[in-house]
């Protein structure tokens, strides 16, 4: 897609307040959240117009609820041109709309240059070429919307700014600012490092945050109590900081899952057991990463054969790089052989505790000597 054709998401928010509505939007890119705040921002518009006048019509451009089968373009441009059974404004909502909008282009070109009607027609598309008929035909019709995440690492105009120092940081802050809550920039990076980069998940996290704290400022120990709610997120944390031997950060995690269990897939699961064996994997899977990690490097391999080897995303490298500065090759091969007898230990059915096996685990870990470096 042309970026320059496109709208910045913050200003269509401020334009759809002011300007005429007009009959096309298209929100283009694949952050969902934008296109969910976007349909519902001209939803919001056409019903202060008219709030008891507007007839809502949805369709999904990869299957048909009665269908099963993608929508037929044509039933989709019938309900732009024609009036609303009950008078008013129609709003037709095209979601997924990427192929079903490209394989039609010439078709949508046509409906588009002759359409008069009051109906809005919004697409919601990830993907859509600039050099594409159905791109043209909605830039000549509407507005066209930039629906990309913001970056999660420093952008390349700013390439000695501090690793939290990201779009994506800011954006967060910025939210937290809305609903109440005091978010730092490095507050900010932990979250999206524990809850990913989705807009809908992290804006469901700053909401948690505020259920469980109410309004105010937001500390890393909020944050990562949060994250020890839900399995992937307690799993990461302690992972990390024994990725960066921080053991009185790991114990206390240790300590705290344990007692108040983690949500796996959607159910809280306080079995010793299965929690132990959870974190084990978790950690197995941090340091088989720093080991390959160091394989990499004296194989002379770059920044580049590092994300594609190890799946490491690039705003997740500098963390990689402390990790391995801090755990030679020998010393992460000592690690998962650790972890191999903590695993074996705890299938023994052995008389001691799970926490207890996990704590001696992590301590005799922690005394492993760092080493020569790669």
């Amino acid at each position: 897609m042309a970026r320059k054709s496109l709208l910045p998401f913050e200003q269509f928010l401020r334009a759809i307040e002011r300007d005429e509505v007009a009959p096309v939007y298209a929100f283009l890119g694949p952050e969902a959240y934008f296109h969910d705040r976007g349909i519902a921002a001209v939803r919001a518009r056409l019903e202060a117009m008219a709030p008891d006048d507007l007839d809502l019509v949805y369709y999904d451009g990869q299957e048909d609820e009665a269908t099963g089968k993608p929508p037929v373009i044509s039933a989709i441009l019938d309900d732009i041109r024609m009036s609303s059974l009950f008078g008013g404004r129609r709003m037709v909502i095209l979601r997924n709309g990427s192929a079903l909008l490209v394989a039609h282009g010439e078709l949508l070109e046509r409906a588009l240059a002759s359409l008069k009607t009051e109906n809005v027609l919004v697409c919601a598309a990830a993907s859509l070429r600039a050099n594409s008929k159905a791109f043209k035909a909605l830039a000549q019709s509407g507005v066209m919307v930039e629906c990309e995440a913001p970056y999660a690492s420093p952008p390349p105009w700013k390439p000695n700014a501090p690793p939290h120092d990201t779009p994506l940081a800011q954006w967060i802050a910025a939210r937290g600012r809305e609903l109440g809550l005091k978010i730092g920039l490095p507050e900010a990076r932990l979250l999206y490092d524990i809850s990913g980069t989705s807009l809908n998940e992290l804006m469901n996290e700053l909401e948690k945050i505020l259920q469980s704290q109410g309004p105010g400022v937001v500390t890393t120990d909020t944050i990562e109590q949060l994250a020890a709610r839900s399995g992937e997120g307690s799993s990461f944390v302690l992972a990390e900081a024994m990725g960066v031997r921080d053991l009185p950060r790991a114990l206390e995690l240790l300590r705290r899952l344990f007692e108040g269990g983690v949500q796996l897939e959607g159910r809280q699961v306080q079995d010793p057991g299965v929690i132990a064996g959870f974190l084990v994997s978790a950690l197995h899977r941090t340091f088989v990463q720093i080991a390959r990690g160091h394989g990499i490097v004296r194989a002379g391999g770059s920044e580049d054969e590092l994300t594609r080897e190890l799946g490491v995303r690039s705003p997740f490298l500098p963390r990689l790089r402390q990790q391995m500065q801090r755990w030679s090759a020998p010393a992460a091969q000592a690690v998962l052989r650790r972890l191999f007898e903590l695993d074996r230990k705890l299938k023994s059915g052995a008389r001691q505790r799970p926490d207890e096996i996990l704590e001696e685990g992590l301590v005799a870990m922690a005394g492993e000597p760092v080493g020569r470096q790669s």
